[in-house]
Parts: C-alpha cells; sequence; structure tokens
C-alpha cells in the first residue's frame, strides 16, 4: 500500500472510531501517535478532497464525520491492506526459505522457455497465436480488475510450449510448472515490486506474431530475468529489514 492509501486509511480510521466529529488537528495528534508524522496542512487538504468525493461530511464548525460512501471505502482499503500483508508473508517466507530452490526453478525455466518462444516464432500455427493472444488479453484485464493472474499465466507458457511443435519442450515446462503454489508467490512477488501489469507477454506474442525467433527468445528471456530481479530486489529488502 502506497503512503497516501495508507494516509487515507488511517484517516478513515480515525474519524470512523471516533465518538465525536474531529478536525485536522486532532487527527493530525492521533496519527503522530500511531507512528505517522504529516503536517496539520496536509491532514486538512485530505480532509477537503473525501469531503469532495463524499466520503466525509460536515458537523456544523465541530470537524468532519464518515459517510456511508466513506465506510465503504474503508472497508475496501482496510481488505487491501490485509490482503498485502498476507501477500507480504507468504514472500518473505518463499524468499527466504526457498530463494535457492526459486532461483534454480527460475534459471531453468530462462534455458528452456527461451527455446519454446524461439521454436514457437517458427511453428506456431495461425489458431495458435490468436489463442496466445486471447491468453494475453485476459492476463491483462485481470490485472485491471485486480484479479489474480498465475492460473492463466501458466496456461500462456504451457500454450506457448504446445506451439513449440516439440513434445519433450511441453513435458519440461510442465514439470517446471507443476506446483501452484511456486506461481502464486512468483506472482505476488510481481504485484509487490509494482511490476504485475508489463508487457512482457505482449513482447513475446509481438515476436511470435511476426516470425522472429530471435526477438521472441529475447523477450522471453527478459521476461524471465525481470522476475530474476524482483525476486532478488525483494529478498535484499527483506534482509535488511531484519538487520537490527
Amino acid at each position: 500500500m502506497d503512503r497516501g492509501a495508507e494516509l487515507e486509511l488511517n484517516v478513515l480510521m480515525i474519524i470512523r472510531d471516533s465518538m465525536v466529529p474531529m478536525g485536522a488537528g486532532a487527527i493530525r495528534r492521533e496519527l503522530e501517535r500511531r507512528g505517522i508524522f504529516v503536517s496539520e496542512a496536509t491532514v486538512g487538504r485530505l480532509l477537503v478532497d473525501l469531503e469532495i468525493l463524499g466520503m466525509l461530511r460536515k458537523d456544523r464548525n465541530k470537524g468532519r464525520k464518515i459517510t456511508d460512501l466513506g465506510l465503504k471505502r474503508l472497508e475496501l482499503l482496510e481488505r487491501d491492506s490485509v490482503s498485502r500483508s498476507m501477500a507480504s508473508n507468504l514472500v518473505d517466507s518463499i524468499l527466504s526459505d526457498e530463494r535457492d530452490r526459486i532461483m534454480d526453478l527460475l534459471e531453468a525455466r530462462r534455458a528452456v522457455e527461451q527455446e519454446v518462444a524461439r521454436l514457437s516464432a517458427q511453428r506456431a500455427t495461425e489458431d495458435q497465436i490468436r489463442a496466445l493472444w486471447a491468453s494475453v488479453e485476459c492476463m491483462e484485464e485481470a490485472v485491471r480488475r485486480g484479479n489474480p493472474v498465475w492460473e492463466e499465466d501458466g496456461r500462456f507458457h504451457r500454450m506457448l510450449a504446445m506451439a513449440s511443435g516439440n513434445r519433450l519442450l511441453v513435458a519440461v515446462v510442465e514439470l517446471l510448472r507443476q506446483n501452484p503454489f511456486d506461481a502464486r508467490g512468483l506472482e505476488m512477488v510481481r504485484r509487490l515490486s509494482g511490476r504485475l501489469a508489463n508487457s512482457d507477454h505482449r513482447s513475446i506474442m509481438e515476436a511470435v506474431e511476426r516470425r522472429d525467433p530471435h526477438g521472441a527468445e529475447m523477450a522471453m528471456r527478459r521476461h524471465i530475468d525481470n522476475l530474476v530481479e524482483d525476486c532478488r530486489r525483494l529478498s535484499s529488502g527483506l534482509e535488511e529489514a531484519k538487520l537490527p
């Protein structure tokens, strides 16, 4: 959750839990008690914005109260905060306890799926290309809606392997993707890295569609490299956070 959303969440919580209407000064002091340090002017601007959006209402000159719309917004923010906390804990577990295995998995995927992409650019049928594009669009729509994409991501890579025309590569890709826990964990890594919405799959398909084996191979390599970099960066951040 970014700093702006975190501030909005806490301000709405403070107003909801208060027995009386609250002004910017009282809210700033309560935020400070919670370890959030912002100016009274910043709080005041947020209160005005939330009032304009219909989430707060003025109670004469006494301060502001939360509205039904504000309560719905607060529920969404609280749900998002819990989801992100759970995701962070899972990623912490994956990257702390199984970092080497995850890196080994990604290195193997990089070697295999580069060749898959190269062969698919040469051998994919028009029907397979259309199906792969539909999968890309399905993932992009899921990202826009805030829904999980890991199942469709797995489907895309399996279909790409089928399009390579090599049965052994299909079997290896299936083997490397047989653990759904890995797929969910890697999706959370990308989500926490802010790179879930990315053009990697689209770049792969553009190269496949124009029958560019080298371009498809390099696009797949960048895709896996990005995953590796996200894992390393998050892992480093977790290690630093644990230092005294």
